[in-house]
């Protein structure tokens, strides 16, 4: 999560206002579809257009498709050039303890692509936009400005467009059926999503309500946020792109994801982390936090993959979220384990006014930008749905670690994350054990 040292803080907007503001949007950018002409172009192998790779699950998704024996080529769409992207990724890769030399002996299979979303074409060059659109077939759209602080209209020109060029994109294929696209989108979208759905067959669905594997078609449901509503709309769109002109694409939510199951590598500025590095630096953990599931972003990488690359219906809705909740005080005992110095827990409502009330320098106690987003998160939990995952868990089994939930091997997963950033801040953790 991208966060600037003064962010404007959210407008107040009237939901109705709200709302159709987003319908407007995705008829905007809905308009004008070219149906899809089959063709007879023939791709054996798989050859991927991957956005995102040097983002918190990008880089594992780079890693799980140089693995694979059936994927011969994968388009690297960076805003960067080649030596500037590779020199990013070389470094992302270390850094999450993945495998150097599997990216150096997987590079002939690399194409980077310098694009722009908001111009025609990707900005590309006429040849290297022919050669993609012809031989492309799957694309996972995994770049997305993670900042909670601005609205729709910050979203608009780059990342909601990108959504609309790549649909473009696929629906130009002169293969006989397009590539299919695989958008990320995020648990956010859905959050108020108030409906009957299905009951999970896997997992603790602890009272919540079920966001349903599948499109829904409600502007009120995604939080009120810039962020989970250019993902909502850019669901709808491409909903609209598979009914009206033949797309094939694959919509997965996204729940909150952790760092590394391996090194614990997590990047300090996801929330998740700021709530820890805020913790240690005043010396007070919020307490009395509802339940939460998260995922290893490596582990949902491997998910990832393989719902992207299953294809039963043209239009295909997934889940990565653990089925299986993590108290909250799984994550404090890590907290106080690994502390240098006395904790102590505050009920979270009064944590949020210590951080507001408090004159704190945000480099070192990040917490205080994020004050409105906590609050917002928190106080509306209750009312807040989980995400169905009966079909995600079929295609991604891995998915179902309720061991990294609850417990020891919890509890020392957490530790991990901890530890590693401490180390890379120049901290140093107390020596613990195993829990």
């Amino acid at each position: 999560m991208t966060v600037s040292p003064d962010p404007p803080q959210p407008l107040p907007i009237d939901e109705e206002d709200s709302y159709i503001h987003i319908r407007t949007c995705i008829a905007k950018h809905s308009s004008n579809f070219i149906p899809h002409t089959p063709g007879n172009h023939i791709v054996n192998a798989k050859h991927i257009a991957l956005s995102g790779a040097t983002g918190n699950v990008g880089a594992s998704l780079l890693d799980q498709l140089m693995r694979r024996n059936d994927v011969e080529k994968i388009y690297l769409l960076n805003r960067r050039s080649k030596e500037s992207a590779e020199a990013s990724l070389i470094q992302t890769f270390k850094a999450k303890g993945l495998d150097a030399a599997n990216f150096a002996k997987a590079r002939p299979a690399l194409e980077y692509l310098v694009i722009d979303f908001s111009r025609k074409d990707l900005g590309l060059s006429e040849a290297a936009y022919v050669d993609l659109r012809n031989n492309v077939t799957h694309i996972i759209h995994s770049a997305w400005l993670l900042n909670f602080m601005l609205d729709i209209s910050a979203f608009e020109r780059t990342h909601i467009s990108g959504v609309r060029q790549l649909i473009d994109l696929a629906l130009s294929s002169p293969q006989e059926r397009t590539p299919r696209l695989t958008f990320l989108s995020t648990i956010g979208a859905s959050m108020a999503y108030q409906g009957v759905s299905q009951i999970p067959e896997i997992g603790d669905k602890n009272g919540e309500i079920i966001i349903p594997e599948m499109p829904v078609d409600d502007p009120s449901i995604p939080m009120p946020i810039g962020y989970a509503e250019s993902k909502y709309i850019s669901e709808r769109i491409l909903v609209n792109a598979e009914m009206q002109a033949g797309l094939r694409t694959t919509v997965i939510r996204v729940g909150q994801l952790a760092g590394m199951s391996t090194n614990g590598e997590w990047a300090e500025n996801e929330a998740g982390m700021i709530i820890v590095r805020t913790s240690m630096a005043i010396g007070i953990y919020p307490d009395g936090l509802p339940s939460f599931r998260w995922m290893p972003s490596d582990i949902a990488a491997s998910a990832i993959v393989k719902q992207s690359f299953f294809d039963s219906e043209p239009l295909q809705y997934f889940s990565i979220e653990n089925p299986f909740p993590t108290r909250n005080d799984e994550i404090t005992a890590a907290i106080i384990a690994n502390a240098t110095k006395p904790m102590r827990g505050l009920h979270w409502e009064k944590w949020l006014e210590y951080l507001e009330n408090g004159d704190f320098d945000p480099r070192k106690v990040p917490g205080v930008l994020l004050v409105f987003i906590f609050r917002e998160r928190w106080s509306k939990a209750a009312q807040s749905a989980a995400m169905g995952w009966n079909r995600s868990v079929k295609v991604a089994p891995e998915l179902i670690v309720p061991e990294l939930s609850n417990g020891p091997l919890a509890r020392e997963m957490i530790s991990r994350y901890i530890k590693y950033w401490m180390a890379r801040s120049g901290n140093e953790t107390k020596k613990v054990s195993k829990l």
